[in-house]
This record gives structure tokens, C-alpha cells and sequence, in this order.
């Protein structure tokens, strides 16, 4: 019994000690814009997420992203979102149609388990591509596009006092390190909806 005792310990303490390096790089530097996501957001985005029956990606007990994204002349916008629940990676996309103030449409919605490979890949580019790091906001708007928004939380993180909660918001993204994540979430998306 002892024996068991000890290596569980030992366990508990390699996986602590890498977890921690997980982190070792992460220094944040201070947003240097901010346009919409303001202190007024988080209640903005409650009352949104509600209407889209979505979860408050913040409060999750697992890690998960999601990725909002529309176009200004559609009426549609969707929802993708992947996590990690009790060791069951899964994804979920949601094409939503706003018809008033208070209520939406839900028109597509595929919901599958994540292969534990696919989970292992898309989070090496969140990683590879700084997401936790990223400015929440640049200063670039525009006329024909749309907003993208990707929403992570990790709250593992909160142990090494790091960023278990971000957001991170772009106008039509350019190449570059949002936009790769961005990619890699509708590639996974053509995969996973291509599977019967």
C-alpha cells in the first residue's frame, strides 16, 4: 500500500511540474487597445450567450475554445467550440440566425466526440500560435467583413496564477497567428461534418 501511496504522489508531482513549464513562457503584455471588449462586455456577452444556449465559457471546469464568427451582410453566425470534458475531447458547431432583440434560430447544429489526436493537434496551435498571449484587440475595423471572436478558458491555469479566462477579437483577421487557429478550427469543422 505504501508503495501505491508514493507513486501516486510522484505522479501527482511530474504532472504538477509540467503543467507548470506549460506556463514558464507566458509573460502578458498590456493591451494597448480596447474597443468593444470593455468592462461592460462579460454582461453583454452573458445575456448573448444565453439566447444562443451557450455555455459561460469563464465558469466551465474544463478547457475549452470557441470560435464566434459571422459576416456583416449575413444573418447568420456561428458557433464552434471544443473542450475537453472528463478526458471525452468533443466539438460542436452551431449556425444561429438572430430574428429579434431576445431570440435566435438555431439552423445547423452537429455535435461529435473529438478524436483524442485531433484534441492533441488543435491545442499544440493554440499553443504554437500564442493564443493566450494575444492582444484582446487591435485597432482595425471595417466596411465588408465581419468580426471574429475566440473565447478559451483553461482552468488549470489558475493554479500557476495565469490566464485561465481570454478573449481574443479581430475584424476579418489577417495572416498570422489568430487567423492560423482560426483555420485550424474550420479545417476541423469540414472534417468532423464530413463524417457520417
Amino acid at each position: 500500500m505504501k508503495n501505491v501511496i508514493v507513486v501516486i504522489f510522484c505522479s501527482i508531482i511530474l504532472l504538477n511540474c509540467e503543467s507548470r513549464e506549460n506556463y514558464a513562457d507566458e509573460i502578458y503584455q498590456p493591451e494597448v487597445f480596447q474597443r468593444s471588449i470593455d468592462s461592460t462586455w462579460p454582461e453583454r456577452i452573458k445575456t448573448r450567450l444565453k439566447m444562443f444556449e451557450e455555455p459561460d465559457l469563464s465558469t466551465l471546469d474544463h478547457e475549452s475554445y470557441r470560435l464566434v464568427f459571422g459576416h456583416v451582410f449575413s444573418d447568420t453566425t456561428n458557433f464552434i467550440r471544443v473542450g475537453n470534458k472528463d478526458s471525452k475531447p468533443y466539438f460542436i458547431h452551431k449556425k444561429i440566425i438572430i430574428n429579434s432583440d431576445t431570440t435566435a434560430i438555431i439552423v445547423g447544429f452537429v455535435e461529435k466526440p473529438l478524436g483524442k489526436d485531433e484534441w492533441r493537434l488543435f491545442k499544440a496551435s493554440i499553443y504554437q500560435n500564442r493564443y493566450w498571449l494575444l492582444q484582446r484587440e487591435i485597432d482595425r475595423m471595417g466596411v465588408d467583413g465581419g468580426t471574429w471572436t475566440i473565447e478559451g478558458r483553461r482552468p488549470d491555469a489558475e493554479s500557476f496564477k495565469k490566464r485561465s479566462y481570454h478573449v481574443v477579437s479581430r475584424w476579418s483577421p489577417d495572416e498570422g497567428e489568430f487567423r492560423n487557429i482560426c483555420e485550424h478550427l474550420l479545417e476541423m469543422d469540414k472534417k468532423i461534418e464530413s463524417r457520417k
